[in-house]
């Protein structure tokens, strides 16, 4: 009796017309949903911070940007237009800027980070990469390059805005590039305005993770997954690729003053070349721990943070990278606000250092290393 009591009453509440709750009826895409205003912005966990003439600038998780007049000792958070994660960003110059992020995300701002617009997302990045891989077929319809594109293309419409961008670079007022997972690549030739797939001048079969991106001039330096690296001659035109002494995962790159482009990863490999990646040497670290951050000082010199928190300073001629800290919070990005002030980002938010990097302490470390 209780059972068919309980398939009655089961069968009129199916023939009642459905409402949502107020939960589900409410729902917006975090892609389309603003970024939620929150007091503890600061503490959350943030991925990059870049300068927009004096003005920082930090983004992060659930789409937080923040703003700072004063060197990183306050911040305030802005309104963004999407909550989902932020991964890079870059400015042109005090006002012009861009972030990129999770679901194929790309905004842009006019006014150093106050407001920001959306130019691109995950769906209509996959129907360019579409659209682009079918002409790619139809003019080389034999090519097993351009149907593996197709395929790869076909599976983004269908998995919809899921994939990340992770680094975004321009090496002039007009030419620039978006790099992500699965081997998403973008390039502009007007400063923005708009964006071309450019999965087709890199080799990169299996469709592995862009991480870094870094130049200066014609010449332009990515790496990511498995060891991938790939140099440019030719302001990105085409890509060549270049063998590394490791075969893990690169997160970080820099070029600095002198032309030596240097790579970093897991297990604390960290690999310098001096002739544009035709051959490297690796940089010997106190321990072997993943480095996600480096940044090029003012003075030129590469400082190096690790997740165990651990600041280094590569040495100017030697293949070594002098400890300067034993313990920090891990950073996920770092800028240099003045000479020696740095600020950094990471999972625990903000933090600006109270004092300015002692290079007279690591001027010490390297004659002692010398007279050794």
């Amino acid at each position: 009796m209780l059972t068919w009591t309980i398939g009655v009453f089961a069968g009129l509440l199916a023939l009642l017309p459905y409402k949502p709750s107020p939960a589900q009826a409410a729902f917006i895409d975090p892609i389309d949903r603003p970024a939620m205003q929150t007091r503890r912005a600061t503490s959350s966990v943030l991925l990059d911070v870049a300068k927009a003439g004096q003005r920082l600038v930090a983004v992060g998780e659930r789409g937080i940007v923040l703003l700072s007049d004063d060197g990183g000792v306050t911040w305030r958070q802005t309104q963004v237009p999407t909550s989902m994660t932020l991964t890079a960003l870059t400015f042109k110059d005090a006002r012009l800027g861009w972030v990129v992020g999770h679901g194929g995300i790309l905004l842009q701002t006019q006014d150093g980070g106050k407001t920001w617009n959306r130019h691109l997302d995950g769906k209509k990045v996959a129907d360019m990469i579409l659209k682009d891989a079918q002409e790619s077929v139809a003019k080389s319809p034999d090519s097993k390059t351009a149907q593996a594109l197709l395929d790869n293309a076909r599976n983004l419409v269908e998995q919809g805005a899921i994939h990340p961008f992770l680094d975004i670079y321009f090496h002039d007022e007009d030419n620039g590039f978006i790099i992500g997972a699965y081997g998403l690549i973008l390039r502009t030739k007007d400063g923005g305005r708009t964006w071309m797939p450019w999965l087709s001048k890199v080799d990169n079969p299996y469709m592995l993770h862009y991480y870094t991106i870094c130049g200066k001039g014609t010449k332009i330096y990515m790496a990511g997954e498995q060891g991938l690296f790939y140099r440019s001659l030719d302001s990105g035109d085409s890509f060549e690729k270049i063998e590394t002494p490791y075969g893990g995962s690169y997160f970080a790159s820099v070029l600095t003053e002198k032309g030596d482009v240097v790579i970093a990863g897991l297990q604390g490999n960290i690999f310098r070349s001096k002739d544009d990646g035709i051959s490297f040497e690796q940089i010997i670290v106190p321990d072997q721990i993943t480095v996600n951050t480096m940044c090029l000082l003012r003075n030129g010199r590469v400082l190096v943070m690790n997740q165990l928190g651990q600041l280094l300073m590569l040495h100017d001629e030697k293949p070594e990278a002098l400890l300067l800290q034993q313990k920090g919070p891990p950073a996920t990005a770092w800028v240099e606000i003045d000479d020696g002030w740095l600020v950094s980002v990471g999972f625990q938010g903000v933090f600006r250092y109270s004092e300015p990097l002692s290079l007279s302490r690591f001027a010490l470390q390297r004659q002692q290393g010398d007279n050794q």
